[in-house]
Order: structure tokens, then C-alpha cells, then sequence
């Protein structure tokens, strides 16, 4: 036989063979081995005295207790879609349809009015004095430091022009020309060595923090609760890191901002990504990373955020994962064993496979603790994971346990309307901030035109960094409209306050020349006086 044969089928044995993670090349970044993404077995047994594991160790300890956790909840749900008992789910056709929550439309239109009275007494306010004001509320200048003296940036009127250029996307050439305070070689010299990621993901924490302690902002949760989600925007030539092609925004050339926030509204964590990338690869990464006191506990996402290893990991490193899923009824439950049911029978895909996992266990504690230890990022061993062949047994035991929390998440999502309409909520406040950063990223027709990805990150966290001050900003300004009416005995009711949100723009000014002016700004811990109607009229 002609030996190319032979040739060519151990080239395509040696391609599935690395696309699996079954052998590696040494000195290759694309097919280096997995074992150089994670710590030693001595350092990770080390470790767990400083990151415990926040399962059990032992995988019969850990598997025992929720096999039958999952086992009841199966039983149960099956009783209850026999008998009807759960509220807005049916079955048609053998399969789980979960209706709208009823009543979800009449409250938003009851939080429509009163957001119309809200910020009709909210003052309007051009956006630069709009940041000195948060500024004497925050102080968010401390924290752009020095790249190496470490000192603080003197000038925050020339900081905040920086900001500002990166935020509307003006640049830092016509913020100059737009600012008489501005020389263009003082912008440069203090966007060089003061505005850095860092710097900005500090910046977005204290302001964060700051939010935390609103009273407002406590009737829109108590800063457990997040979102994420990605926003394209165009870019007017091929840039570093750039996705050629997207399913969702077709062959033009453009990146993700790719923003976490909380159910408080505030943007706590931003990353620039490709468009080609999937949003699930980099969502544990701002729930590990972000610098605020936050304390996420449950996590929203929408379909493009969710994978069965993210479900896995996320829950290993102590999250619930709660990813609102398009066409759940076509996702497949899993069980512990070969069950029957009544109902549930059509929906579910079969049994899990419980040995791949106790065989794979401590390598799957491994990458979580790898990954709480700061020694490799989630996203980086999430891509590689994700890179592999379904013939990676690692990869397939990190989808067989994300099967196991998907069902006990599909089985809650269905027997409870409050995670439904929480989840639904979180992502809401998500997409809504996006529409607030497309009007404020107005200049250069909302495009990114450098081609250093650094750029565009710095882009991405100036945005963030100024739509986190304006909501932080409407969020005192409707507190205090809210206090007024509570005095005049107009008292609104918390499931309406709930659902005011705090990214209403109509009466910011950003636009024009941007010019600092301390004489307007209200005396030290005084605020603008709402707009209030004339008595008779």
C-alpha cells in the first residue's frame, strides 16, 4: 500500500489527538500541555489549607447526599406538573412550557409613571458638572495612581477629560480642543501613566461601594445578585484580537465590551473580547476579579453565557448560576439512575454518567482550586476546556457534573416564579445599561478606530467608569425625589420602586464643550434643588 496513506491517517490521528488534549507540543502556546495551566498535585494539596475546597474532598461524601437531593426534586416536580401545581407552566406536547409571570406588566407600567414624576424633579445637569458632583461625593480620584511614584493625579479636572474622551469617545486630540483647560500633551502624559485597566477597575469599585449604601438602591437588591452580557461595537478597520465573522453581527469587523453588573445597576467589571468569542468563557472571571465589596452569590446570564462546564465551575467555586436559557423546553434533564416518570418522561436524556466523574474528581478540584488560587484565570482554562474534542475525558467530566446542576436549575426554574422573575430582572438591568452606553459612546459614530487592543480596553473601562457616575449620580437625585414625596404623603409602593431604574439621560447634557465649572456645583454636602411644580400649577 502506498505509505502517504499511512501518512495521512497518523496526521489525522495526531489532529484529533491534540484537538483532545491527549498529547501535547512542548513550547507551544496553542498545544502546550494542561498540566502547565494548573498547580502541581504537591502545590494543590498544599493549597487547600489556604482554599479549602468548598466541596467535599472525597467524591462519595460529595456525590451521596446530592444524588438524592436530585432524585427528590425529580420526584417532586414530576407530582406537580401532574397535578398543575406550578404557577404559568404547562405541558404541551410532552414538553415543560413556562409562561410569562402575569403580573410583570402591570407593575412595569405602574413603574413607568412614577419614573415620568421621578425625573421630572430631577435637575438637569451638564455632564462634566455631573462628575465633579460625584467626585465630591466618591472621591474616585484617589485611586488613579501613578504607574511607578504611586502618587495620585493632582488635576482631577484634567483626569476626568480623560475619562470623559474615553467614555463619549471623543479621544483625547478633541477633548483638548473641545476643554480650553486642556492641553492635548497634558492629556496624553496623564492617560500614560494615571489611567490605566487597574486603575479604572478601581475606580468602578468605589463607585460600586458607594452605590452599595444608597437607601434607593436597597430596593433593587442588596448587592448579591449580577448580570453579564456583551455589547458589540463596530470598529472602522481589522483590530488586534478581531472576530472576523459572527453569527449575531454578521462580517463587519467589531469587538465585545463584555460587562458584569450588579441587580444595583452598577458595572463592576468590563473586558474586551472578540466577537467570535463566546460571552460563557469569560463570565467567572469578573465574579473572581472585580475589586468591590460585593458579594455575588447568584449570577444571570442569557443563552450565549451558558455551558454545561460553566454550570460546573461556577457552583464548585461557590455561585449559583441562573442563566435565563432560550428554548429551555428543547434542553434534555439528566438523572442519577435509570428513573420513571409520568409527566417528566419526554424531557429527560437519559442518566448521568456518575463513574466519569468520580474518575475525573480530583483532577475537577484541582482546576477549580487552580483557578480561586489566582494561578491561572477561569476564561483561559475555560477556552482551553472548551478547545478540546468531546474524546477529553476532563472536558467530558466537567459536562457530565454541569449536567447534574443544569437539571436541579431547570427543575427550580420551573417550580419558582421568584427565580424567574429575578433572573429576568438581572439581565434586563444589563441590556438597559447597554442603552445608556451606546448614547454615551456617541463620537467617531460609536466606532473604535485604534488597532491596540489595550486601547480599546481602556476604552471599554472609561465607559463603564462614566455610566457607573451617572447612575450613581440619578440614583441620589430620584432618593431624594422620593423623600420629597414621601413628605408631601405620596408614598410609592416598593414593588414600584423595585423597578425604577436609575439610567434615564434625557436631562444630562453630554454634548458641547466640555467645560468645568466648581462655582455651579452645590455647597460642600449640599445637593441641586429638585424641580418641583409651582403650587396651582
Amino acid at each position: 500500500m502506498d505509505p502517504v496513506y499511512y501518512e495521512l491517517c497518523v496526521l489525522n490521528e495526531l489532529s484529533s489527538a491534540l484537538r483532545s488534549g491527549d498529547i501535547f507540543v512542548e513550547h507551544s502556546k496553542k498545544f502546550c500541555d494542561f498540566e502547565n495551566y494548573l498547580l502541581s498535585r504537591e502545590s494543590w494539596k498544599r493549597s487547600l489549607k489556604t482554599f479549602p475546597a468548598m466541596v467535599p474532598l472525597d467524591f462519595d461524601e460529595f456525590w451521596e447526599p446530592r444524588a438524592q437531593e436530585l432524585r427528590e426534586d425529580l420526584v417532586a416536580t414530576d407530582r406537580a406538573l401532574k397535578s398543575g401545581d406550578l404557577p404559568e407552566v404547562r405541558i404541551e406536547n410532552g414538553q415543560v412550557i413556562v409562561e410569562p409571570l402575569k403580573r410583570e406588566q402591570e407593575l412595569a407600567d405602574g413603574a413607568e409613571v412614577a419614573s415620568e414624576l421621578l425625573y421630572s424633579m430631577v435637575p438637569p445637569i451638564k455632564i462634566t458638572g455631573l462628575l465633579l458632583e460625584v467626585e465630591r461625593k466618591v472621591k474616585v480620584a484617589k485611586v488613579f495612581t501613578h504607574l511607578t511614584l504611586g502618587n495620585v493625579a493632582e488635576d482631577f479636572q484634567l483626569l476626568y477629560s480623560v475619562i470623559l474622551a474615553e467614555g463619549t469617545n471623543l479621544g483625547l486630540a478633541k477633548m483638548a480642543q473641545a476643554s480650553s483647560h486642556n492641553e492635548v500633551k497634558k492629556l496624553i502624559w496623564l492617560h500614560e501613566w494615571y489611567v490605566r485597566e487597574d486603575t479604572y477597575l478601581a475606580a468602578m469599585a468605589e463607585l460600586t461601594n458607594f452605590q452599595l449604601q444608597q437607601p434607593l438602591a436597597q430596593h433593587w437588591g442588596e448587592g448579591t445578585h449580577s448580570s453579564s452580557d456583551g455589547q458589540h461595537f463596530k470598529t472602522a478597520q481589522k483590530a488586534e484580537g478581531l472576530g472576523t465573522f459572527n453569527h449575531r453581527h454578521g462580517r463587519e469587523p467589531g469587538l465585545i465590551f463584555y460587562t458584569h453588573v450588579s441587580e444595583q445597576y452598577s458595572p463592576f467589571f468590563v473586558k474586551v473580547i472578540a466577537s467570535t468569542e463566546r460571552d460563557a468563557l469569560h463570565i467567572v472571571d469578573g465574579l473572581l476579579y472585580h475589586q468591590s465589596d460585593l458579594r455575588i452569590e447568584e449570577h444571570t446570564t442569557d443563552t450565549h453565557g451558558f455551558t454545561d462546564p460553566v454550570f460546573a465551575i461556577t457552583h464548585l467555586l461557590g455561585f449559583r448560576f441562573a442563566p435565563r436559557i432560550k428554548g429551555m423546553k428543547d434542553h434534555k434533564i439528566f438523572t442519577p439512575e435509570k428513573m420513571d416518570f409520568e409527566v417528566l418522561k419526554p424531557s429527560v436524556g437519559g442518566k448521568l454518567d456518575v463513574e466519569l466523574i468520580r474518575q475525573n474528581w480530583e483532577e475537577i478540584l484541582r482546576v477549580v482550586t487552580s483557578i480561586r488560587a489566582g494561578h491561572v484565570t477561569a476564561s483561559v482554562i475555560l477556552a482551553k476546556l472548551s478547545s478540546y474534542s468531546r474524546k477529553n475525558s476532563l472536558y467530558r467530566a466537567f459536562t457530565e457534573l454541569g449536567k447534574y446542576y443544569r437539571t436541579l436549575f431547570m427543575l427550580s426554574w420551573w417550580k419558582d416564579p421568584e427565580l424567574r422573575r429575578r433572573s429576568n430582572w438581572n439581565l434586563n438591568k444589563g441590556e438597559a445599561l447597554n442603552k445608556l452606553k451606546k448614547v454615551s459612546f456617541f463620537n467617531g459614530l460609536g466606532e473604535l478606530r485604534s488597532k491596540d487592543l489595550s486601547n480599546h480596553a481602556k476604552r471599554a473601562s472609561g465607559l463603564n467608569t462614566l455610566v457607573s457616575m451617572i447612575t450613581v449620580w440619578n440614583t441620589m437625585y430620584l432618593g431624594r425625589a422620593v423623600e420629597h414625596l414621601k413628605s408631601e404623603g405620596t408614598v410609592i409602593p416598593d414593588e414600584i420602586l423595585q423597578r425604577i431604574s436609575p439610567l434615564g439621560y434625557e436631562h444630562i447634557n453630554l454634548t458641547g464643550d466640555y467645560v468645568w465649572r466648581q462655582e455651579e456645583l452645590p455647597a460642600e454636602g449640599e445637593f441641586l434643588p429638585l424641580r418641583l411644580k409651582k403650587p396651582g400649577k
